[in-house]
């Protein structure tokens, strides 16, 4: 059986890698929900539809400026670097997009303490699964370059 590099040069650039990256927490629990239409739902699916409903618009945000980002930042260990800090730039996100939506609703009875329950929350597991998230990825990364499907722009780093 041919492998994909033996076909043709099958070799993405690393932007591209990353910016898929940003794709999949929203196509997941998408294929889920089609996939709980066919067969019927579980805890799984409603869990990872619920994902997107409580924070959907704020991961829609952090997505949109990681993926701006990605393209102004001309070197791969920039853009390495930023991926490694997008789970604080998503909890900054999250917290902005939650205040935005709240205030949208004028039910705001305690701001303060309503801000700290929220920014304590995105803290705690937007960096929690944000770390594990860029683990996954990291390894999928190494794994792929490792094959040599993903081009990091200096031979030196492949």
């Amino acid at each position: 059986m041919k492998t994909l590099t033996e076909y043709g040069k099958w070799n993405m650039h690393y932007k591209t890698f990353y910016r898929l990256t940003l794709s999949l927490p929203g196509l997941v629990p998408l294929l889920f929900y089609v996939l709980s239409l066919v067969v019927g739902p579980s805890k799984l699916s409603n869990l990872l539809v619920m994902s997107l409903v409580f924070g959907g618009l704020q991961y829609l945000l952090f997505a949109a400026i990681m993926f701006y980002l990605i393209g102004r930042i001309a070197s791969f260990r920039s853009v390495r670097k930023l991926f490694w800090y997008s789970p604080f730039v998503y909890v900054l996100c999250a917290i902005l997009g939650t205040y935005a939506l709240e205030f949208s609703k004028f039910v705001y009875e305690n701001p303060i303490d309503s801000a700290l329950d929220v920014a304590g929350f995105y803290f705690v597991f937007g960096l929690l699964f944000g770390y594990i998230y860029c683990v996954i990825i990291e390894v999928i990364f190494q794994v792929f370059k490792t094959k040599g499907w993903v081009f990091t722009g200096d031979r030196n780093l492949n």
